[in-house]
């Protein structure tokens, strides 16, 4: 039952907002998406066109109107009257909008309280407003409303929906009728079915897309979508939907929308233009398909295809027209089938044309089809279907023969093979007068003719290849040395470069070489290694000398177990002797109680000097025996601890 409240503000809408006295001014179907737009999510709607920049490449909304009046949504274009239809999803009141974005009042539908319902299209035969309702106290859609525009009272059918859903918009394929949504809440590609309200969620999820607030197809079965990214506050996002597998791609940016929703009319007739190959040379044929896409419901006959080819391009032939018409006029650049009889669908003509000796360069132009009918719009352009800008020209790339990118002289390395490409697609290659493959392998120095042609010309170029060598080698490739000790290396270097380049390599990284770039380094070597250099010529020939070194690490440490400290000269300090090289880290005396005597650190071993001479706080200590303690350290780094002990003697 509908509350009376709402029944007096139906009574008020209907005083105010003269429906059938003001005219009304239908849109041509053309193929464009609208979207009605609320800059606050219960605010009156503006009604756009969408389009897009083909400056910037980013999605813009072209004004109908600002402030329609209303809050619309659920939208969707009805191909009957080319009006827009939609719902105000507070009051559920059923408008309809014209090309100059005046709102007409239709009737407050007795809609589910409770329920939202943003969700809306028109069935392709322009009968049935389809609308979903959801929200209320589940959060998901719960009935599908169809509202029939035949009927004078607008009369309603439902049916609950059988899936958990969430669906901000809907679109019908004009292709086959199917009817598509996006659930935002498991974001994915639905099908839906409008009679049993059963919604196919068969479509893998889509993670990066959040809610879709705007879906619409084009003439071509193509869907696109309107809305944002997950972890993006903006719905600002143009989207491409792969209606076959339910992927999702981003095509670009455009403005912030908030409650925004979106419809298009697809029933129309467009046309596509495409051309094989995309680059070619001139004095070449090549092949431009046009693609009509009929969705407008019926056949249309008397449809006349005009395509002024740029300056330089001659039609040859209709290669296929399943659309019957007369090619007679079609000369020179001037293509021109009139009469066709396009049926509902989608077919393709191909055409061959000719291209004559032109300047290389991109050329770009678009087909007409003319003799449409006016609500169709009259005429359409082609479109580019390599781009998401709608009606633009297509562009194919002629191409210079040219041998530029290839050098006139080349270096390569003794024993290595030098490779040169000089394909040119299209273009024939010769070697030499008969190698035709393009990829040559160079063995040896030599001249080598390299020949390039089509269809307009032939251009030769000759090569020079010059070999390099470079031989090194050392007078001795085995080293066996104390720890400590210095090496000095030496390479002779052999080669008819201009130049090159020396690096040895300390595979123990520690720096231990006087220079890394010479050809006489000298190094103090701390572990066995194989040291290299690498000698690299102009033209990145290398040549690599290895020389293993072995280190022999004597570790031995001496230490006296009796000393006299007596001042005679003889045996009076007591020190560790050993191999060069070691450094005393730590060197610490004990009496027989413990006390520290003697202590030391950081001193060379076998400094006698810098040893104990028997006194502790400089008084002489007793006869006896002493414990000592040593931590000593090589030049590489390996450390150890020993301990012993020695006696004293007065």
């Amino acid at each position: 039952m509908v509350p009376n409240w709402r029944k007096y503000m139906a009574l008020v809408v209907l005083l105010c907002v003269s429906i059938y006295i003001s005219a009304q001014v239908p849109f041509q179907c053309k193929g464009q998406y609208y979207a009605s737009l609320s800059p606050s999510l219960h605010g009156p709607s503006d009604l756009y066109e969408v389009k897009i920049d083909p400056a910037s490449n980013l999605a813009i909304f072209d004004p109908i109107k600002i402030n329609v009046g209303k809050n619309v949504n659920a939208i969707g274009y009805r191909s009957v009257d080319n009006l827009i239809y939609g719902v105000d999803p507070d009051e559920f009141f059923l408008y309809k909008l014209d090309s100059n974005g005046d709102i007409f009042f239709l009737k407050q539908l007795p809609l589910t309280n409770g329920l939202e319902y943003f969700a809306g299209d028109i069935s392709p035969d322009g009968r049935f407003l389809i609308l979903i309702g959801g929200g209320g106290f589940t959060g998901l859609d719960s009935e599908i409303v169809k509202v029939d525009l035949n009927s004078p009272n607008f009369d309603i059918t439902r049916v609950n929906v059988q899936a958990n859903t969430r669906i901000f918009d809907i679109a019908f394929d004009p292709e086959d009728g199917t009817l598509f949504g996006l659930d935002s809440n498991a974001k994915r590609l639905v099908k839906i079915n409008p009679n049993t309200g059963n919604i196919d969620i068969s479509f893998p999820q889509q993670p990066t897309v959040n809610s879709i607030g705007a879906l619409f197809f084009d003439t071509f079965g193509n869907l696109f979508a309107y809305g944002g990214l997950v972890n993006e506050a903006n719905q600002d996002k143009l989207f491409e939907i792969n209606k076959s597998n339910g992927s999702v791609a981003v095509l670009t940016n455009g403005p912030i929308a908030q409650g925004n929703d979106g419809c298009s009319c697809p029933y129309t007739i467009k046309l596509e233009k495409t051309v094989l190959p995309k680059e070619t040379f001139p004095c070449e044929l090549v092949e431009y398909t046009f693609t009509i896409a009929n969705s407008s419901g019926s056949a249309r006959q008397g449809i006349n295809l005009i395509d002024v080819l740029p300056g330089g391009f001659d039609f040859v032939d209709v290669i296929r027209n399943p659309y019957g018409g007369d090619s007679s006029l079609s000369g020179g650049s001037l293509v021109s089938i009139t009469g066709l009889n396009v049926f509902p669908g989608k077919d393709s003509i191909i055409i061959s044309v000719y291209i004559d000796d032109i300047q290389g360069g991109i050329y770009k132009n678009q087909a007409q089809l003319v003799n449409l009918p006016l609500e169709l719009g009259s005429y359409t352009q082609s479109d580019n279907p390599a781009t998401f800008i709608k009606e633009d020209s297509t562009d194919i790339k002629v191409l210079d023969l040219s041998l530029e990118f290839i050098a006139e002289e080349y270096l390569k390395c003794e024993g290595e093979n030098l490779i040169i490409d000089a394909t040119i697609p299209g273009a024939i290659i010769l070697w030499n007068g008969e190698e035709t493959d393009p990829l040559k392998i160079i063995t040896g120095p030599g001249t080598y003719t390299l020949e390039a042609r089509n269809n307009c010309e032939i251009i030769i170029k000759t090569i020079t290849v010059t070999e390099e060598y470079i031989n090194v080698s050392t007078f001795q490739t085995e080293y066996d040395v104390m720890l400590g000790e210095y090496l000095d290396f030496n390479i002779d270097i052999v080669t008819n470069s201009n130049t090159s380049s020396i690096l040895w390599n300390d595979p123990n990284g520690n720096s231990s070489f006087s220079c890394i770039d010479c050809e006489e380094p000298n190094l103090r070597p701390l572990f066995d290694a194989i040291y290299s250099a690498t000698v690299t010529s102009e033209a990145g020939c290398i040549n690599i000398v290895d020389i293993n070194v072995h280190v022999d690490k004597q570790r031995d440490i001496f230490a006296p177990n009796i000393f006299s400290p007596n001042g005679d000269g003889s045996n009076d300090i007591f020190y560790l002797t050993g191999t060069e090289f070691v450094t005393v880290n730590e060197f610490n005396i004990f009496d027989r109680w413990g006390n520290l005597v003697y202590s030391t650190i950081s001193k060379k071993l076998g400094e006698s000097n810098e040893g104990w001479s028997g006194d502790y706080n400089g008084y002489p200590v007793n006869s006896g025996v002493y414990v000592w303690y040593a931590e000593v350290e090589w030049l590489d780094g390996h450390i150890e601890n020993i301990a012993g002990d020695v006696t004293v003697l007065r």
